[in-house]
């Protein structure tokens, strides 16, 4: 008898490898499809901020530029 009943196909090491390929991508489109809803950011005391010192990715311009003289030009 021939053809593909033949052969073990579990124990082929394309099949492995296609298997593990096929696992990892679905996996990252699993972790692409939850986007930013599955990760939460959040920031202590943000209540005090004005609207342009905080936005959705961080906070931004928070520290005290005369601690940090040789940042600012």
């Amino acid at each position: 008898m021939t053809g593909p009943f033949t052969r073990r196909a579990l124990f082929r090491p394309h099949a492995v490898v296609r298997a593990a390929l096929l696992g990892a991508l679905t996996a990252c489109l699993a972790l692409a499809m939850a986007g930013p809803a599955g990760v939460t950011a959040s920031a202590a005391g943000t209540d005090a901020l004005p609207l342009s010192g905080a936005t959705t990715s961080g906070l931004h311009n928070s520290y005290d530029p005369g601690a940090f003289t040789y940042l600012v030009l």
